[in-house]
């Protein structure tokens, strides 16, 4: 689990089976019938019309972000692609603070996550919104601890083995008949297991590449 701190405008957002609604902001006027897609709504699409509140606290990355963040091992570079943020149990944690006031149960807090506004939509102009977000030094934040070399090199023979496997590259070997190429292969496994950790398209594009070229080195 790696924990953040971020200072910035966004709103708070529940899942629930009528659909994704704020929590802090029920009856707004961007609920009306332009702000919905093929007649959902789109919170990501909603904040761009209005100015949200300011908050400030700790919170925890998405398993796609906390990813991203081992791969790259430079926050500098992982912070430019956080959208959403996820609720905590941190002492300093700007959750709690939301989820006394709305009586948010503890029940219902993995069905929460703040989405920050990085920009709003002033007229014909996307006017960038300032935020400040970096890794919250304390003890939860395990985002340090590496595989051993040993086995990473291990799976990544394994992923360039059966990626060779599919595509047919080989010429002992027929290619799968239901990817055309890796991209379809991606796009499938991210349509299919993107919700859990590590497959997301992000992750798969950034992974596939090291485990051909793993894979290539064994090979000569």
């Amino acid at each position: 689990m790696v924990l953040v701190y971020f200072r910035g405008r966004g709103d708070w957002f529940i899942k629930t089976i009528d659909g994704v609604n704020s929590i802090t902001d029920r009856e707004a006027s961007w609920y009306e019938a332009g702000h919905t897609v093929n007649g959902a709504r789109r919170p990501s699409l909603l904040l761009e019309h209005r100015y949200c509140s300011e908050y400030s606290g700790v919170f925890k990355l998405t398993d796609e972000d906390e990813e991203e963040l081992k791969i790259t091992k430079d926050f500098e570079i992982t912070k430019k692609s956080v959208k959403k943020l996820l609720p905590c149990k941190h002492q300093n944690s700007a959750f709690l603070k939301i989820q006394s006031k709305e009586k948010i149960s503890d029940s219902d807090m993995e069905n929460c996550f703040f989405l920050i506004q990085r920009e709003r939509k002033d007229k014909k102009e996307h006017v960038p919104i300032h935020y400040d977000i970096k890794i919250f030094e304390s003890k939860d934040t395990a985002f340090e601890k590496k595989i051993d070399p040993r086995s990473e090199q291990s799976y990544l023979l394994i992923i360039g083995a059966l990626l060779e496997y599919i595509s047919g590259e080989n010429k002992e070997k027929v290619k799968h008949p239901l990817f055309e190429n890796e991209k379809g292969l991606i796009e499938y496994l991210d349509k299919m297991y993107g919700e859990y950790r590590g497959i997301s398209k992000r992750t798969l594009e950034a992974k596939f590449p090291k485990a051909r070229e793993a894979l290539k080195e064994k090979l000569r």
